[in-house]
């Protein structure tokens, strides 16, 4: 695995941040082996908000989150990036569009613990993953504590759980 520094960043992607707020100068990373991933690009403090964003889409199942997805990519391909980065050009194929949504919501997608809401967001989608509880951790989410249930209006903020170094990248349990 290529050390993080020795990988070019590239900027968020401006669409992304209809639903987002950085707090913090971030960046996307690539990594050999990898993938993309979201970065810091200036040191940060443990503790400090990351950034806020609200979910791209939220179902109560899987299965209606990928229903959602679907009609959402027929309409718009670009309307999950960065996170849904791999639709294919042609989606007149419903098949092969089924299958990459499929994968999509298999790998991007989020369950949380309130009621059984499913969401996929175009940023926290990108991160890459971390064993619970292994040093690799180095972010976290954090859902409001009135939030009822996670929904397209309810901000989800990504914290940094120790000190981060400039072009770390960004990495989370999914668990």
């Amino acid at each position: 695995v290529a050390p993080a520094d020795s990988c070019a960043t590239h900027d968020v992607p401006a669409a992304a941040l209809e639903t987002a707020h950085l707090c913090k100068d971030l960046g996307l990373l690539t990594i050999p082996g990898e993938g993309r991933t979201l970065c810091v690009r200036e040191a940060v403090e443990e503790g400090e908000h990351l950034l806020l964003e609200r979910p791209a889409l939220v179902a109560a199942s899987k299965d209606a989150l990928l229903d959602r997805a679907v009609q959402l990519l027929q309409a718009k391909q670009e309307a999950l990036e960065p996170a849904c980065h791999y639709v294919p050009d042609d989606c007149a194929d419903s098949d092969l569009l089924l299958r990459r949504v499929r994968e999509l919501v298999t790998s991007h997608s989020f369950d949380f613990l309130d009621g059984g809401n499913v969401a996929i967001f175009r940023l926290l989608g990108v991160i890459n993953h971390a064993c619970a509880g292994s040093e690799e951790a180095n972010c976290c989410f954090s859902v409001p504590f009135d939030a009822a249930a996670v929904a397209e209006d309810t901000s989800v903020a990504l914290v940094a759980l120790r000190p981060l170094a400039a072009k770390e990248a960004l990495r989370m349990s999914y668990l």
